[in-house]
């Protein structure tokens, strides 16, 4: 489930790294000048995502 959900975000545009030794963990990184507006907009493409995820079958 988490390359699916890796795969997901990046076709919207946000970069997650897969971690952890069975690549189950989600590391996400951000720039210390984002702005409010770019980490919604991060936030909802990972809310997305995790939504769809729940549509798999």
């Amino acid at each position: 489930e988490t390359k699916l959900l890796v795969k997901k975000c990046y076709e919207k545009g946000l970069i997650l790294i897969p971690a952890g030794t069975y690549s189950n963990i989600i590391r996400i990184l951000m720039p210390l000048v984002i702005t409010d507006e770019e980490l919604e907009e991060g936030l909802s493409i990972l809310e997305k995502g995790l939504r769809d995820l729940e549509e798999v079958p």
